[in-house]
C-alpha cells in the first residue's frame, strides 16, 4: 500500500548492507555458478548434495557419466561446484528449476533430498514434466515407500534396510554359504519389502525377469598351476562352454586383464581365470579340465582356487 511503501523502502538499504557482509555480491548464486550447457543430454540429474548425493557424484565422475546437481543449500551448492559438478542452485520441486536441468533429455533422476515432503513434491513434478523418465528416490523410513511409489518413483531405496541386507550378506559369506544361496535369499527379502508398492510397468517386469535369470550366476576365480598341462592350449580347443555351460570371461596375466578372451587365446601357467556360471556349471568346469582324457586325474593338481570373495553378477 502507499502507506507501507516508504517503510519498506527504508529497509532495503540495511538489507543490502547485511547481504554484502554475509554473502558478498561476487559470491552470490547468480554470479558464482556456471550455466548448464544447452546441448546437455543423456545425463543424470541428482537432486540433493548430501552424503548420498556426494557418493552419486563421485560414482558419475568415476564412470565418466554426465550429470547435473540441483541443490537449494548455497554452501552445499558451492561444494558441489568445487567438486567439478554442474550445479543448479534452487528448489528442485519448482518446475522452472527442473526445466533448467533439461529433464526431457536426461536418462534418470535421483532424488536424495532429506525432507520427505520435498521428496514427494519433486517426484510429483518430475513425473508431470517427464512421464517416462526413470525416478530413483531415497526413503528415510518405511512409511515413505508407498507414497513415493504412488507419486511416480520407479525405484525407492531405504538405506537402513539396504545396510541390514549387506550385513546379512557378509555374515552368511563368513559362514561359508554359497553366493547363489545368499543372493536368492536377499532377493526374496527385497521382494517382500518393496514389491507391494512397486509399479508394475513393463520395465519393472523386465527388470524382475532379468534378476531371476541372473540368480545363481557367479564369477569364481581359478589359477592355473605354473606347470599346467594346458600351457599353450587355446580356450576354444578345450570346448569349455559346450561341455560345462560355464564361460571364461576374463584372464589375469602378469597384472594385465584380458576381458572376454577369444577362442584363440592361448593359456599359460599361472593364468587366473574368471569363470562365469552356476555352481553346478563351475563344478563341471573343474571336473572337465581335470578329466582323465586330458591327462589330469586330480583337479587339485591343475587348479588353485584364488582366495577372492565370489562376486555376484
Amino acid at each position: 500500500s502507499a502507506i507501507a511503501t516508504p517503510f519498506l523502502m527504508r529497509g532495503v538499504g540495511p538489507l543490502n548492507d547485511w547481504l554484502d557482509r554475509v554473502m558478498p555480491v561476487r559470491e552470490r548464486p547468480a554470479a558464482a555458478l556456471p550455466e548448464v550447457p544447452r546441448g546437455l543430454r543423456d545425463h543424470v540429474v541428482i537432486c540433493g548434495y548430501g552424503r548420498v548425493g556426494q557418493h552419486l557424484v563421485e560414482a558419475m565422475q568415476e564412470v565418466d557419466t554426465k550429470y547435473v546437481v540441483i541443490e537449494q543449500d548455497w554452501i552445499r551448492a558451492q561444494q558441489a561446484r568445487d567438486a567439478g559438478s554442474i550445479v543448479i542452485y534452487g528448489d528442485a520441486s519448482q518446475p522452472s528449476i527442473l526445466s533448467g536441468a533439461y529433464l526431457e533429455r536426461a536418462r534418470v533422476i535421483a532424488v536424495t533430498v532429506p525432507d520427505p515432503a520435498l521428496q514427494r513434491f519433486i517426484v510429483q513434478q518430475v513425473r508431470t514434466i517427464c512421464p517416462n523418465l526413470p525416478i530413483i528416490a531415497l526413503a528415510r523410513q518405511v512409511d515413505d515407500l508407498p507414497y513415493l511409489y504412488n507419486d511416480g518413483a520407479n525405484d525407492v531405496i531405504l538405506p537402513s534396510f539396504e545396510g541390514g541386507l549387506e550385513m546379512l550378506r557378509q555374515t552368511l559369506l563368513r559362514l561359508g554359504i554359497t553366493a547363489e544361496t545368499i543372493q536368492g535369499y536377499v532377493d526374496t527379502i527385497h521382494a517382500r519389502r518393496y514389491e507391494p508398492w512397486r509399479n508394475t510397468s513393463a520395465d519393472a517386469e523386465l527388470l524382475a525377469c532379468l534378476r531371476r535369470a541372473s540368480q545363481g550366476l557367479t564369477i569364481e576365480w581359478y589359477q592355473l598351476r605354473p606347470d599346467s598341462a594346458y600351457e599353450g592350449r587355446t580356450i576354444g580347443s578345450l570346448n569349455i562352454r559346450q561341455q560345462t555351460g560355464a564361460s571364461v570371461v576374463a584372464i589375469v596375466r602378469h597384472n594385465e586383464v584380458l576381458v572376454n578372451p577369444e577362442a584363440g587365446t592361448l593359456l599359460h601357467g599361472g593364468d587366473r581365470l574368471a569363470v562365469l556360471g552356476t555352481e553346478d556349471q563351475r563344478q563341471q568346469f573343474v571336473t572337465w579340465l581335470g578329466d582323465g582324457e586330458l591327462g589330469v586325474t586330480v583337479p587339485s593338481r591343475l587348479f588353485a582356487p584364488v582366495e577372492v570373495e565370489e562376486a555376484t553378477v
